[in-house]
């Protein structure tokens, strides 16, 4: 829901300028280096971007192939990296601008050449290749630091401090730290760094310095983690309950309970904050007056969600269990949580998270694979749901974009189409106030376009049907603000 801004980077620097905004978090530098090479050979485009990110998705693909490959055999690696990259919300993110998929397929990379220092079982090119993969990806997102920082505390469990020291990792390391310091160095000195860079650090400071009054946010964002990244391992092997042991069990109640109880204390239902996967599909949903997590009382999604919650749950559970304290894919799970859950853990950074939970779970396992009729229909049925819940959500996306732009040229500043359809028209970051993202940049406020079909305070007052099949709303309307009834 923000690649609007990083879309916006990559066009400016096609274009020769500098190509940051206020919007961005992260450098996003080499990001935008990308997208801007793809603009310059094929035009900008929504399209042209996403292309350029989906082949950084097969990147990723086959670097996870390649590391699954070291544990256990070819068929059973590409499997498990077709699945992982065919998961509706993998899919979702590879056609998209965010830097999910380029952060985590440039870590996947680093993380491959860095398993093999593990092992001793590396040349010289790994290290360099590490290298310049750890830049690479601290120049999209600082967060790519916690890879080499995980195998350190890997390195600190098994050998101590002294061989620590010693092992490449610590050099590898001082790279990336090094390129994100001249990095910030040289946003210093432009004197205009972006209004929002690094923001979520600051709240970490905040948050360290108070760590109490977090308490609730964090429980809860962990508890949603839990779920979350139980619902992303659970294509990778049933659940068996016939094996579940007296710990695992207990576990399970006593987080089962906890949900139950942050169910009835907080005005929210979903665990998680619905950036991806949400009670509507997959996608954010922020239109004018709505987003993702909203979804009728007593609806059947509402009744069922408890077992999926308990799915979710047990899935996690029992795949934790596998997985050795000392691995470095366990810490890279835990550095890319524990921080973020005291300010903001999105399902995207779970998502990014468990794909290396999911490795250090199928090491530990030590499971095989073999080619069968019920593997293929698995695969087949996970890939059929990713074509489904993609499709619906662009569809309707695109719908609403056209209805929104036909207005838009009508009426000009007076109609609110959602975050990103008033971000991409109207930014400007002295306009923003901290509001809801869904109603950021509202302009005059006086259509909504949404695919709601009533909004407080507002008249339908026309309608366009969405093209092929779409669920859970069939059209995008146009609604008008009733007269003496402000926003």
């Amino acid at each position: 829901n923000d690649d609007w801004a990083y879309a916006m980077s990559a066009r400016s620097l096609a274009n020769g300028m500098f190509p940051w905004t206020d919007w961005q978090g992260v450098p996003l530098l080499s990001q935008a280096f990308w997208g801007a090479l793809w603009i310059k050979l094929f035009g900008f485009s929504f399209l042209t971007l996403r292309v350029s990110m989906l082949l950084i998705a097969s990147l990723g693909m086959w670097y996870l192939f390649r590391i699954i490959s070291m544990y256990s055999s070819k068929a059973f690696a590409a499997v498990v990296a077709l699945l992982f990259f065919l998961h509706p919300v993998s899919i979702h993110l590879s056609v998209s601008f965010m830097t999910d998929v380029f952060a985590l397929s440039i870590s996947l990379g680093l993380t491959f050449h860095l398993t093999k220092l593990e092992m001793k079982n590396h040349s010289r090119i790994d290290i360099w290749m590490a290298i310049l993969f750890l830049m690479i990806g601290v120049l999209c997102r600082q967060t790519v630091l916690i890879i080499p920082i995980a195998f350190l505390i890997a390195s600190f469990l098994k050998r101590g401090i002294q061989q620590t020291m010693l092992h490449p990792v610590t050099l590898i390391l001082g790279s990336g730290i090094g390129i994100l310091l001249i990095h910030d160095l040289l946003l210093a000195l432009l004197n205009n760094p972006p209004h929002t860079y690094g923001y979520q650090l600051g709240m970490l400071r905040e948050a360290i310095s108070n760590p109490i009054s977090r308490m609730p946010h964090f429980l809860n964002y962990m508890l949603g983690t839990i779920v979350f990244a139980g619902w992303l391992l659970l294509p990778f092997g049933w659940l068996r309950l016939k094996r579940i042991s007296p710990a695992e069990t207990a576990v399970f109640c006593g987080l089962f309970i906890l949900h139950a109880i942050r169910r009835l204390t907080l005005d929210t239902f979903w665990p998680g904050t619905a950036d991806v996967l949400h009670p509507n599909g997959v996608g954010p949903w922020l239109f004018p007056g709505f987003n993702s997590n909203e979804l009728a009382e007593g609806s059947l999604m509402q009744w069922c969600l408890p077992v999926f919650v308990a799915i979710g749950m047990l899935s996690f559970v029992q795949r934790i269990a596998k997985v050795d304290w000392r691995s470095p894919l366990l810490w890279i799970f835990i550095l890319g949580i524990l921080p973020f859950a005291f300010v903001y853990l999105s399902d995207r950074y779970v998502w990014f998270a468990s794909c290396f939970l999911l490795i250090a779970f199928l090491h530990g396992s030590k499971t095989e694979i073999t080619i069968s009729k019920p593997l293929i229909l698995w695969v087949s049925t996970v890939f059929v749901l990713t074509v489904l819940l993609n499709h619906t959500y662009f569809t309707m996306r695109r719908t609403h974009w056209e209805v929104a732009s036909e207005w838009m040229t009508k009426q000009g500043d007076r109609v609110n189409g959602g975050f990103e359809f008033n971000a991409w028209h109207r930014f400007r970051m002295d306009g923003y106030n901290g509001e809801r993202p869904e109603n950021s940049w509202a302009g005059e406020d006086e259509y909504r376009i949404t695919p709601v079909n009533h909004v407080v305070g507002y008249r339908k007052i026309g309608a366009e049907s969405i093209d092929g099949f779409s669920w859970p709303h069939d059209s995008v309307y146009v609604h008008q603000r009733v007269t003496g009834i402000g926003r």
